[in-house]
This record gives structure tokens, sequence and C-alpha cells, in this order.
């Protein structure tokens, strides 16, 4: 029970430091590599973290601490875990002689979906096929408790780069508008001048 106890103690203070780094601002990749830092620092040897394509049909490596060359692509309808949680939407342990050898080299390993909205778009991994350490349903727990903090990061950089995009796109719109366009804040202070109100007000463009 103290084992437990102190399991996920040691689970939330890892979750804790990929908070402050996701609120200070860091970018994704530090993010995600602050994550599985945290994940490896419970005793698991290796930890992956793919992402599936828009297809669903191909799982793309994004991250990973302690892989060889074997984290590569790899096809959905090669990959019996991944098909799981598809289906199942929740982590798994999986073992070689259920679900067939991994390609990585374990015999048995954690898989949990990485969550947006209910949809998943991707998968974190971790075995321990140097140590063999046994893996327990706790270790289950806290792999699910990284990937919903993973698959929180990613969220937050597609609406990150979402905005900025339109951002971009509406500013592009209104610079390049025929109208003229003037925005002010409400103490009538000027905010935006396109150029053509400029045009229109006699100022240089």
């Amino acid at each position: 029970m103290n084992e437990n106890v102190s399991h996920e103690k040691k689970a939330l203070q890892e979750l804790l430091k990929a908070n402050v780094a996701l609120l200070n601002g860091r970018s994704e990749e530090e993010v995600l590599h602050g994550i599985l830092l945290g994940l490896k620092a419970l005793g698991f040897d290796r930890v992956r973290l793919y992402l599936l394509s828009f297809n669903n049909q191909f799982l793309l490596p994004k991250a990973h601490i302690g892989m060889d060359e074997s984290f590569q692509v790899r096809r959905v309808v090669d990959d019996r875990p991944m098909q799981v949680l598809l289906q199942e939407k929740s982590p798994r342990l999986f073992r070689a002689e259920e679900v067939g050898p991994s390609p990585f080299g374990a015999t048995e390993w954690i898989c949990a979906p990485l969550l947006v909205e209910q949809n998943v778009i991707g998968k974190l991994s971790a075995d321990n096929v140097f140590s063999q350490r046994p893996i327990s349903e706790a270790d289950c727990e806290s792999v699910a408790l990284f990937a919903a903090q993973a698959a929180a990061a990613l969220a937050h950089n597609r609406l990150t780069d979402q905005t900025r995009q339109q951002e971009e796109y509406l500013s592009r719109l209104v610079s390049s508008s025929p109208i003229g366009i003037i925005t002010n804040d409400r103490h009538g202070k000027v905010t935006l001048l396109n150029d053509r109100a400029k045009e229109m007000l006699g100022y240089s463009a």
C-alpha cells in the first residue's frame, strides 16, 4: 500500500513539472520531452510517443527516450495494440503472447491513448525491456495520467497554431482590403488603420 502511495506521489510530482513547463510557454517538443522524462523517472526503461496521421493509417514517431532506430513510422493495420486503443480508448497492458511480438523486443508493455475530445490522436507507450521489472496496474494508471498530460499539451499547441493562423489570415485580409478600415478603442484612440484608409486620409501607406 505504501509503495503505491509513493508511486502515485512521484507521478503527481512529475506531472506538476510538466504542467509548469506548459504554463511557462515552452515549446511542444520541450513539454513532451519533459513528460517522457517524468514517466521514465517512475522506473520505466523506455518511453515513446506516437501521433496518428490525419487519415488514421499511420503512427508517426513524435518523441522518445531510450529507443533505437526501430522507432519509426508504423502502419496502424500492423499495430495490434493501436487498434485496441482506437476501439477501447483506455490504457492497456499488452503481452507478446496475447498480441504478438513487440517490434521493440519487449515481452510486456503499456499503451495509453492520447485523447482530445474523446478522439484518439496517438499513443504513449512504456516498457521495461532491460530491467525486466514487472509492470503493475499502478503503472498503467501512471502512464494514463502522463498520456492525458501529453494530449493536453498537443491540443494546446494545435489551438495556439490555429489562433495564430486565423490572426495572420485576418491581418492579411484587412491589410489588402479595397475598403478603408479603421478601428478604435473605447476611448476613441485609433488602434488599426489599413492601407486603403491611409490613402483616403492622405497618409503615406
